[in-house]
């Protein structure tokens, strides 16, 4: 009876785990909460569920438009750039050691912006679970941010 109960409260805590690795705010806080529901699940599936769900669940779509217009204004810096390329071509060559580099990352720049969309709620919720969680760990793993 003992290990039957043990090993229900470690399947409970790895099912938290994976709820806490889809919709914990910050990497450093998925991290913790996988690791303690995982090591000590005796005492961290209680604090989870008291302390570690989200309670601001509009957090993703506001950071998703905080990024829109974060592309946006970035857009709007690249065409005024262009504006000024056009019009001081000699100030941008002065900024830029090797004209072909800069005009090859311009490139590759405008390429990866033309190419980008953001994804509404629906589009995340309509992924399957093993792409939500893949990319969820592939945030998590990422070396910058």
């Amino acid at each position: 009876m003992f290990a039957v109960l043990l090993a229900l409260v470690h399947l409970i805590g790895l099912l938290s785990s994976l709820d806490a690795l889809m919709s914990t705010r910050t990497p450093q806080g998925a991290v913790a909460w996988v690791v303690s529901l995982n090591t000590i699940p005796y005492a961290a599936v209680p604090a989870y569920w008291v302390f570690g769900r989200t309670r601001f669940q509009g957090y993703v779509v506001a950071r998703r438009d905080v990024e829109s217009e974060l592309a946006i204004a970035v857009a709007d810096k690249t065409s005024e750039l262009q504006s000024h390329r056009l019009l001081a071509p000699e100030r941008i060559t002065a900024l830029a050691l090797d004209q072909d580099f800069a005009a090859d990352v311009e490139r590759m720049f405008l390429a990866d912006f033309a190419r980008a969309r953001s994804m509404s709620r629906e589009d995340v919720d309509n992924q399957p679970l093993w792409h939500r969680i893949a990319s969820r760990a592939a945030y998590l793993l990422a070396p910058v941010l």
